[in-house]
């Protein structure tokens, strides 16, 4: 192995953990704004509580299916997309304006977060 093939892999570490952090910041940090959901859209403690669920759906239905075009079709590209349109929706949820709203919003979020936990198919060599 080349001196620089060693700098490369702690790189690729680096930027991995930071990704795989952005990602985890999203929907564990749903908890805490929920607090700041409930002012601003007059909610309940109950549509409070499901606003912290909402976001954890979305991975259980997606990580197969994505996991599985990763496998198809790469990891970077599917990665670095999903992290994009994790990023672009959770910034949707700021102009929600109804309960619905951020329901759907958060929904496609955790959608999308099902590409940084993706379940694919386990192959031996």
């Amino acid at each position: 192995m080349r001196r620089d093939q060693g700098k490369y892999k702690w790189i690729a570490l680096m930027i991995a953990t930071f990704a795989q952090g952005c990602a985890t910041f999203v929907t564990y940090g749903t908890g805490p704004l929920a607090t700041f959901y409930q002012q601003s859209l007059h909610l309940s403690h109950f549509e409070t509580g499901i606003i912290v669920s909402v976001i954890n759906i979305g991975p259980i239905f997606s990580m197969i299916c994505l996991g599985d075009l990763m496998d198809r079709y790469g990891k970077r590209w599917s990665i670095g997309l999903g992290a994009i349109l994790l990023g672009l929706n959770i910034s949707l949820a700021y102009f929600a304006q109804s309960f619905f709203s951020l329901l759907i919003i958060l929904r496609f979020t955790g959608v999308w977060y099902g590409t940084a936990q993706p379940g694919g198919r386990v192959v031996s060599t």
